[in-house]
């Protein structure tokens, strides 16, 4: 049969035959491509003379015998890339120079110039010249040291920002083992100073806490304040028993904390966390001593209530130094007027006098005429109980009248109970001397100027009454002078009346006359008297760590604002309570081993040398 195509198949039978030679030219085309690959591909070799501008490349073989580049820079520097571990497999001279713009390359070059340099002019601290690092770290103490007692603190060359002038004073003036060079591996700059304090303030912190740990019982000191900087700070002190209960009673500061708010909750947090990061066991807490505040001690939810939840036998102590001051600031409950014109008074002369040379040269002749000598004007702190009495005295040192007695007598009392080794035993003694002279000066003196008189003995009557309002504890405390010989009775038979008469009698003849602190330093030592008295030398224990007064976290305060000032406003917490502890503990920089602290350096992190670009 004969089939007749027409125009329309025709075109189809076209377009089918012309698709089929384009695709096998692209076939052909495609197959052409890849030979020229594989011929592209097998002429990259290695070249030698890529060392020339990349010595760190070399030529490595994988286990399949592939060829790959890896970099000796980076191996030397224990970078992890692909030129360290497999290897590079693109051989081209394009793929060195993009390695030698990455960041671990030049890292390792650097590392590479920095050995290179400290080999010529001497051994960086990561090599065998750890007398560098050891050298920094002393001079890093002692400055720190001297900078917080009076030393550079009191001038605007602070220590952290001047390190790296005193660590090049010293190199010209040839101090031994000083490194060569102001590079980043010689540590010489105000960052790595301040590690290095750090790093120091831990050491000393690691061996304050080992003491703690070990003592039998320890007590808390607590305050709260408010930094120049309007940020609000906890400060810790820990009263407690050296050589691991038998040695000498010590009270050191411990942390400078930060607090979110004055709360209880907040405090309570805050304390709670200190003692579980520093593995301070709860259990051997005796007593909490606070400044009298009323989240602290004066409230039924305040502090020591929440600890007193968990263990109910925690004292709380109300310091005995700002009872005192309230007792005083009592005596004119009945003339508050009195009490607001002495302050307002005492201000205005300190004010007048601080102004002029001139009225402190006329003050001087007055003095002159009347054998004062003591011509500094002093001004009232708005922190109530920082001895207002010496202000009044040198204010009314030339007076006749009634203040002039009774601000003597309060403020040696003031004074008296402000000793950082205050005995709990001889508070009820000097109270009562205080309050029968008092009595014998004022109330039992009858003479002329009679208003003034009968307004010296209400306000004395005031403060009599307040003291033994703000004091009726008192009997805890006269509790532990069986401890204290000093406090024995003279005669014979009245010391057999006294309970424990074995201890009494053992006390009274080693110890005689002795404070119950130096009474216990004779018969600690003594293994015959653990023997014999095992429960009360471990009572006498506990009556050692009860605080008196918190004057020592006054101190404290003291310190932080003459550290962080004005002009110091923003010094970190972290820096700020390094410098603290360095200089408020008296370990001194002979007991800092410099080996463990160059270690403990070390380890902190990853150290590496290289010159600073």
């Amino acid at each position: 049969m004969n089939y007749c195509l027409g125009s329309k198949d025709t075109s189809m039978i076209g377009n089918h035959a012309m698709e089929s030679n384009n695709t096998n030219s692209t076939n052909v085309e495609s197959n052409s491509v890849e030979s020229q690959e594989v011929i592209k591909k097998s002429s990259r070799k290695w070249r030698s003379q890529w060392t020339l501008l990349h010595p760190w490349a070399y030529l490595s073989k994988s286990m399949i015998n592939e060829e790959r580049i890896k970099c000796s820079f980076c191996e030397d520097a224990k970078k992890v890339n692909i030129y360290t571990q497999k290897g590079s497999s693109s051989i081209m001279v394009s793929a060195l120079r993009d390695h030698a713009s990455t960041s671990d390359h030049k890292d390792a070059v650097c590392m590479l110039n920095a050995r290179k340099r400290m080999d010529d002019f001497g051994k960086g601290p990561l090599e065998e010249g750890v007398e560098n690092m050891m050298c920094l770290l002393d001079m890093t103490h002692g400055h720190s040291f001297h900078e917080t007692s009076g030393g550079l603190g009191a001038c605007p060359l602070y220590f952290l920002e001047k390190y790296p002038s005193h660590c090049r004073l010293l190199r010209d003036l040839g101090m031994p083992s000083m490194p060569g060079l102001d590079e980043y591996g010689s540590y010489i700059n105000a960052v790595l100073g301040r590690e290095m304090l750090l790093v120091i303030r831990d050491y000393v912190k690691m061996q304050l806490m080992s003491e703690l740990r070990a003592s039998p019982f320890y007590s808390l000191l607590i305050n709260e304040s408010t930094n120049p900087t309007i940020h609000k700070r906890l400060i810790i002190y820990i009263l407690y028993i050296t050589t691991w209960g038998k040695g000498h009673v010590k009270c050191d500061f411990v942390e400078l904390l930060a607090v979110e708010n004055g709360t209880v909750k907040c405090i309570y947090d805050v304390v709670t966390k200190f003692l579980s990061d520093n593995m301070l066991d709860m259990h051997k807490l005796i007593a909490i001593a606070t400044n009298g505040a009323s989240v602290m001690i004066m409230h039924k939810t305040d502090l020591v209530v929440r600890f007193q939840e968990s263990m109910p036998y925690i004292m709380g102590v109300h310091c005995i130094a700002h009872r005192q001051a309230l007792a005083t600031k009592d005596g004119f409950v009945t003339h508050p007027h009195v009490y607001a014109f002495v302050d307002k008074v005492a201000n205005k002369v300190y004010s007048w006098l601080r102004k002029s040379s001139k009225r402190h040269d006329e003050l001087w002749k007055i003095k002159s005429e009347y054998d004062m000598l003591d011509v500094k004007a002093l001004q009232i702190h708005s922190v109530r109980w920082l001895s207002r009495g010496q202000v009044m005295e040198r204010l009314v040192n030339m007076m006749l009248g009634i203040l002039q007695q009774r601000e003597q007598k309060l403020n040696k009392l003031n004074m008296e109970f402000q000793w950082h080794e205050m005995d709990v035993t001889s508070i009820s003694a000097m109270l009562e001397l205080t309050i029968e002279k008092l009595k014998r000066r004022y109330l039992d003196y009858n003479g002329s100027l009679d208003e003034c008189i009968s307004m010296a003995k209400v306000y004395v009557t005031n403060i009599l009454d307040s003291l033994n309002k703000h004091f009726e504890d008192i009997y805890v405390y006269n509790a532990f002078e069986v401890f204290s010989p000093s406090s024995y009775p003279p005669d014979a038979y009245d010391r057999e009346k006294m309970t424990l008469e074995d201890l009494v009698g053992m006390l009274y003849q080693t110890a005689q006359h002795k404070s119950m602190h130096d009474s216990w330093r004779s018969c600690s030592v003594i293994k015959s008297r653990w023997d014999t008295y095992p429960e009360m030398m471990r009572l006498w224990q506990v009556s050692l760590v009860i605080p008196a007064s918190t004057s020592s976290c006054e101190r404290g305060f003291s310190r932080q604002n003459f550290i962080k000032n004005m002009c110091r406003s923003s010094l970190g917490l972290d820096t700020l309570d390094a410098l603290m502890l360095l200089s408020i503990d008296a370990r001194g920089s002979l007991s800092i081993d410099s080996k463990i602290v160059f270690d403990m350096w070390m380890n902190a992190k990853r150290r590496r040398a290289m010159p600073l670009e």
